[in-house]
């Protein structure tokens, strides 16, 4: 159960420059988003829209 101001990490898989994970990560105050692709540019272009906490996974 998620309860007011409690912390929730968000992770999401294949991110790239996804909107919903974006917007999460603008909104949100109480939640961090994590986003991993395996393409360097796709990362890139995530960090570029709003969403810093996106890395390259290994592949």
């Amino acid at each position: 159960m998620v309860t007011a101001g409690q912390f929730n990490p968000t992770y999401n898989i294949g991110s790239g420059p996804d909107p919903l994970a974006v917007k999460l990560a603008g909104k949100a105050s109480d939640t961090q988003v994590t986003g991993l692709d395996v393409s360097p540019a796709m990362v890139e272009m995530a960090k570029r829209v709003g969403l810093p906490g996106c890395y390259r996974a290994p592949s």
